[in-house]
């Protein structure tokens, strides 16, 4: 079996987004285990942008992280999947502002948002792992439910 389990995994019969979706919310569960695990912040959430700018308003230390990045996303900004995340560590993601390597970035999720909308939120997922560990996983959780109940409104696609 492959380190990254992609190319050994059996595809669900609805789908690639299914898929994706099953695999994120079991490896996100795993990491999560928030009852015991002190790395994992309950302080942070995960749903539209409208819904989090709304409940973090005010607050300086905490940003809300478009996932994919809202440039890469044909949903509007309001309605774009987010991650409410720290200040420190929304400066250290691979998609803020608007250097050369973000344009990168963001381009290569504009490719992925096309074709499969988790593909390129994928990409947001490593890189806040990266960043903060565990940190996030209640929130990238909340984030991928919000984005299932998208997925079967048909507004996004896999």
């Amino acid at each position: 079996m492959s380190d990254n389990h992609w190319e050994t995994q059996p595809r669900k019969e609805n789908g690639e987004f299914t898929f994706r979706y099953e695999f994120w919310k079991q490896q996100l569960k795993a990491m999560a285990k928030m009852d015991d695990n002190p790395k994992v912040s309950k302080k942070y959430d995960g749903g539209s942008y409208y819904e989090l700018r709304k409940k973090y308003a005010g607050n300086q230390n905490v940003e809300v992280h478009h996932t994919p990045a809202n440039s890469a996303s044909y949903l509007s900004r309001l309605k774009g999947p987010c991650i409410a995340v720290d200040k420190k560590d929304h400066k250290k993601t691979s998609s803020y502002k608007n250097s050369g390597r973000t344009k990168k970035f963001r381009q290569q999720q504009k490719q992925f948002v096309n074709n499969n909308f988790l593909a390129a939120q994928e990409m947001d997922f490593v890189d806040l792992i990266r960043i903060a560990g565990k940190k996030y996983a209640k929130a990238m959780l909340e984030k991928l439910e919000y984005d299932m109940k998208l997925y079967k409104q048909g507004v996004i696609h896999g």
